[in-house]
């Protein structure tokens, strides 16, 4: 089995937020960046090749829209983009990106270098090192937000195995808990606390 991903607890999750945020000079959109990963499950492939248009309409962010074949890495899906969170760090940052591009700003790249170009997946990737590794945590990745994702999801009470799937965009539900991340406390404790 390939090494996975590691995931932070909610508390070093909050306190990665808040540096990434502070960080010049592309704190605010690394820190959007975040939250697509984190309260979205996307991967960089994705993150990369959202369009405002595909996330905001009518001067509102979407609770949910669809990626094209080009954008994901399967047949195209839908994302859910009502997590408070992610909805409050979307607004806030599209409000400060439409202040710089004004009428173009819908049809352009949601995110873009400091060459005002279009980010690739593999630079989204590049991105999320850095960021991590300038906040303190070099050992989170790309994938950390999606699994983080799927394990707060897969933790919630009446989720079950094809909604998970669905939300992560995975081929099978095999994939999907293969990116929940297992506590072994709390199994110890579901035994000991068993009724059966």
């Amino acid at each position: 089995m390939s090494k996975q991903a590691k995931i932070p607890t909610t508390q070093q999750l909050d306190d990665l937020l808040i540096k990434v945020k502070k960080t010049e000079p592309f704190g605010l959109r690394n820190w959007t960046i975040l939250h697509l990963s984190y309260y979205a499950g996307l991967r960089s492939k994705e993150i990369a090749s959202l369009r405002i248009q595909d996330i905001y309409t009518d001067g509102e962010v979407m609770d949910e829209s669809y990626l094209y074949p080009s954008q994901t890495k399967n047949d195209g899906r839908k994302i859910y983009l009502s997590h408070p969170k992610l909805r409050s760090a979307l607004e806030e940052y599209i409000s400060s990106e439409s202040t710089k591009y004004e009428n173009e700003v819908v049809k352009r790249s949601l995110f873009i270098s400091n060459k005002n170009l279009s980010i690739s997946a593999g630079s989204m990737v590049h991105i999320f090192k850095r960021v991590y590794r300038s906040v303190g945590y070099p050992y989170l990745s790309s994938h950390s937000g999606r699994r983080y994702f799927a394990t707060m999801l897969g933790r919630t009470e009446g989720m079950n195995a094809k909604e998970l799937q669905d939300y992560g965009g995975w081929k099978s539900v095999a994939m999907a808990y293969h990116y929940v991340e297992v506590n072994p406390k709390k199994q110890k404790d579901r035994l000991e606390q068993a009724t059966w």
